[in-house]
């Protein structure tokens, strides 16, 4: 397990971030290794329960998404009408 016991959780930063700081600490600064590392840790549940986006992330990825279905249901309609 890399993370967890070994590695202190950064309270700010990107996860970019988080996985040069494990890649430094542990992998001799080699990034892929630290990245394969951290999602096979995260698979099998070392890292205990956390979601990967915020609730606000969601939320907004969401409205996008019903805009975007919206706008092309609107866009089909208007092209339906021009076929008459």
């Amino acid at each position: 397990m890399v993370c967890g016991a070994r590695f202190v959780w950064p309270q700010v930063g990107t996860a970019e971030d988080f996985v040069r700081g494990v890649a430094d600490r542990t992998f001799l600064g080699d990034v892929d290794k630290a990245g394969a590392r951290i999602l096979k840790d995260y698979r099998s549940g070392y890292l205990g329960g956390f979601a990967l986006e915020l609730p606000g992330d969601i939320d907004e990825k969401r409205r996008r998404e019903v805009e975007q279905q919206q706008q092309a249901a609107a866009l089909q309609a208007a092209g339906r009408r021009d076929d008459f």
